[in-house]
């Protein structure tokens, strides 16, 4: 048997306002002549809107689940980070949230890989937000990027083109950032997944796959497996790995923040906080 993409309709909530929540299903393996179908989120997001700003927690907001910082930034979405070191007590890449910079983070792993091959997403207070060449080592540069998060230098896809990232081989759930061509719009991408023994789940080369086909034009994976939790509204969406129903601290996480609360003199401003 085979398997292929089979998409639901898309469910819109309204209480998102701004934000477009899109559920999607992959049946993905065929084991026999069942199909196992899992649930993958994408949620996107219009930058150019004046009431969102992107957010990153800063180095004394964390460790926290992805469920507590949401409710500690009181984020409209977020989604887990970058992987992290846990004898450093940090995340591996450059991470920089609200204009700090957490201490010891670079665009690199500070282990035996290269420097540069750990990328980032970077976005300025204005929303202008970009990810940093690939396998390049460039230093975050405070006057300009606000807010940074780290994630694997295997990238998903790299303006337009698709990867094929094998850092690894195994199905697990994944997670990922992505742009479209301007700029303009950022995608949170969440798979669930089951156990590594039971061999369900995405490959980092399929989760690049699925990113690109719906629309990805620039991305990065972030971490995965059991630290994968995306955050709507308060809510977890999608199911927990077997096994491991209790969501993990993570270092940082990457926000969407709705603020109502906009200056007057900032309308029709991206970014509505400072113009």
């Amino acid at each position: 048997a085979s398997c292929d993409w089979s998409p639901t309709t898309a469910q819109r909530r309204p209480e998102m306002r701004t934000l477009d929540l899109y559920l999607t299903r992959r049946f993905l393996l065929c084991l026999g002549l069942a199909i196992i179908g899992l649930l993958l989120i994408a949620v996107v997001i219009d930058l150019t809107e004046p009431t969102l700003y992107v957010r990153v927690t800063r180095e004394e907001e964390g460790p926290l689940t992805t469920t507590d910082s949401a409710t500690l930034l009181a984020s409209s979405v977020s989604i887990n980070g970058d992987w992290h070191d846990s004898v450093w007590g940090r995340p591996l890449g450059l991470s920089v949230g609200q204009g700090w910079r957490w201490t010891g983070t670079h665009d690199w792993d500070n282990s035996i890989n290269p420097p540069g091959d750990w990328s980032f997403l970077a976005c300025t207070a204005e929303k202008d937000c970009r990810f940093n060449p690939v396998y390049t080592n460039e230093e975050w540069i405070m006057w300009r990027d606000l807010n940074a998060i780290g994630g694997n230098g295997a990238r998903l896809v790299v303006d337009g083109t698709l990867k094929n990232p094998k850092y690894d081989s195994n199905r697990r759930p994944r997670s990922a950032v992505c742009l479209n061509a301007d700029a303009t719009e950022m995608r949170l991408y969440a798979s669930e997944g089951e156990c590594v023994a039971c061999n369900i789940g995405f490959t980092p080369s399929d989760f690049a796959g699925f990113v690109f086909e719906k629309g990805c034009w620039s991305g990065m994976m972030l971490d995965g497996g059991g630290s994968t939790d995306l955050v709507i509204k308060g809510t977890r969406v999608g199911e927990r790995p077997v096994g491991e129903p209790d969501e993990r601290l993570k270092y940082n996480h990457l926000s969407i923040v709705h603020n109502y609360d906009v200056d007057p003199s900032c309308a029709g401003v991206m970014n509505g906080r400072i113009c």
